[in-house]
């Protein structure tokens, strides 16, 4: 979580450019070619996009970048750094798990919806109501994912 607190970036990425209804991303680019490995392993990017170099001008560091973008895998990795982070990344951290989980559900696939949605009412952080907002679930589905009566 610290490397993603100073070098990381949340993002949302469209083929035109960025967007907020884009998909989420979350990009490490640093110098540290050494320190981007290992972030990459840690987090169990090895199936993700690689470390790209990117272009700089001469006389500047070569820099290592490295993201996510796979919606399955970047929501559980948001719910769990969250509490980690500083409040201005924690706010668009939850901003791009509210579009993961929208992106998810366009998906139509509920079941894993329902089990984002009951990790993140175990982390003490969200009302019902919040989840349902978040989520664009009505609020007794909700209630009913999270004391286990419907799926997940």
């Amino acid at each position: 979580v610290g490397i993603i607190e100073g070098e990381g970036c949340f993002t949302m990425k469209t083929r035109k450019g960025l967007s907020p209804k884009g998909f989420p991303r979350l990009i490490i680019k640093m110098s540290d070619v050494d320190v981007v490995e290992r972030a990459v392993k840690l987090l169990g990017w090895e199936n993700g996009e690689g470390i790209f170099v990117g272009d700089r001008p001469r006389g500047y560091k070569t820099m290592y970048e490295t993201g996510l973008a796979d919606q399955y895998r970047i929501a559980p990795l948001l719910i769990k750094m969250i509490p980690y982070l500083g409040k201005r990344r924690a706010g668009r951290a939850k901003e791009l798990l509210s579009r993961s989980i929208e992106i998810i559900e366009n998906r139509a696939d509920m079941d894993q919806k329902a089990k984002l949605v009951r990790e993140l009412w175990k982390t003490g952080q969200f009302t019902q109501r919040k989840l349902s907002k978040m989520s664009g679930v009505k609020w007794w589905t909700i209630w009913n994912w999270v004391h286990g009566y419907t799926r997940a």
